[in-house]
């Protein structure tokens, strides 16, 4: 069967490196629809914001750049049109072309990794039957319904958009690669929370200041997950029409809600167990001082005694007339009651 398909190839770099190397020489396309017939693009109402910048180069016509505003993605699409049979082979031989068009715009030192490619099939809105079959993983995800009696169909690896109208396919290419940058977004967040339970895994306490360090990490680790969720759902409720549809059926197929929950658990078990060292450290230390405290409590009670005595069988020495004796016998018996109070509200708390 033969059908055309647009190759989305998926790269990772730090935020605004790319961008700013990919700018040079590009022409910015601007994905927004005035007229009621086509698919909008762009976003709306008072969460409108711009998740992505698309655009395209003189010499390379046949490709169109997507950059993450917000994280390091590009991604390179590339239309062809191939026999299903030849899906995987066409795009590995498209590849290293690829990679070469973005590291000569980058620099090979700096270039970023490519993560993974994405098949995104066109076909006309009579074939979904017969593109589930032939491309077998699209077969386990029920289709959308757009507009015009077009559907999308989003998975793993494959996705497909059934039209004859090439807004709708751009707007299904403009859905799944926003759903890409949440995911983005969100592995990345996922991976630091396991890096962060992994150095407060059982049996492996951290110092004071390793601890304090990883409170840090965490602590900001929450914050841009938080932002992240916030993204997400400015991106749920602004996003429109076709572009809408894919993003929220990816988003869905990826699990990428129930993945950035997990991670708000895990960073939020990372702070409790760090809590609980840092707790544990500062209970040690104030056990130590407690010691320390009542040794040196002892040793000014052990004078005084030692001082009175003395002062009561020194023959150099009389006992004085009252109030002397009346004094020294109040001060003892207040000590006596102080020692005897802290004693059992001691007792009283274990």
């Amino acid at each position: 069967m033969r059908v055309r398909v647009r190759y989305l190839y998926t790269f990772k770099a730090p935020a605004g490196a790319l961008a700013a190397a990919l700018a040079q020489g590009a022409t910015a396309i601007t994905n927004v629809a005035y007229d009621l017939q086509t698919e909008r693009l762009g976003d709306s109402g008072a969460d409108a914001f711009t998740d992505l910048e698309t655009a395209r180069y003189p010499d390379r016509p046949d490709l169109i750049v997507h950059r993450g505003r917000y994280s390091g993605l590009t991604v390179v699409s590339a239309a062809a049109e191939v026999d299903t049979a030849d899906l995987l082979q066409t795009e590995q031989d498209r590849t290293a072309d690829i990679v070469d068009f973005v590291a000569a715009r980058v620099g090979a030192a700096e270039a970023p990794e490519l993560q993974w490619v994405h098949r995104l099939i066109v076909a006309d809105s009579d074939a979904v039957a017969d593109v589930q079959e032939a491309v077998l993983p699209l077969a386990y995800h029920p289709p959308q319904p757009l507009s015009r009696g077009g559907a999308c169909v989003m998975g793993r690896g494959y996705s497909a958009v059934f039209t004859r109208h090439d807004d709708q396919i751009d707007a299904v290419e403009l859905g799944l690669v926003s759903a890409t940058q949440v995911h983005m977004m969100v592995d990345t967040a996922s991976r630091e929370a396991a890096s962060l339970l992994t150095e407060v895994e059982p049996g492996h306490t951290p110092t004071e200041a390793a601890a304090n360090a990883l409170a840090r990490r965490a602590g900001a680790l929450i914050v841009r997950v938080r932002h992240i969720a916030e993204f997400a759902r400015r991106l749920r409720v602004s996003l429109q029409d076709a572009r809408g549809v894919a993003f929220e059926a990816t988003i869905h197929t990826w699990g990428v809600g129930s993945e950035l929950n997990e991670v708000t658990d895990r960073v939020d078990a990372c702070v409790r167990i760090v809590d609980a060292v840092l707790d544990r450290q500062r209970s040690d230390r104030e056990a130590r001082r407690n010691v320390l405290l009542f040794i040196l409590a002892m040793l000014g009670v052990g004078q005084v005694i030692f001082a009175v005595y003395d002062f009561l069988t020194d023959e150099s020495t009389t006992v004085g007339h009252s109030p002397r004796p009346f004094v020294l016998g109040a001060a003892v018996l207040a000590v006596g009651a102080l020692i005897v109070f802290d004693v059992r509200r001691h007792r009283s708390r274990h």
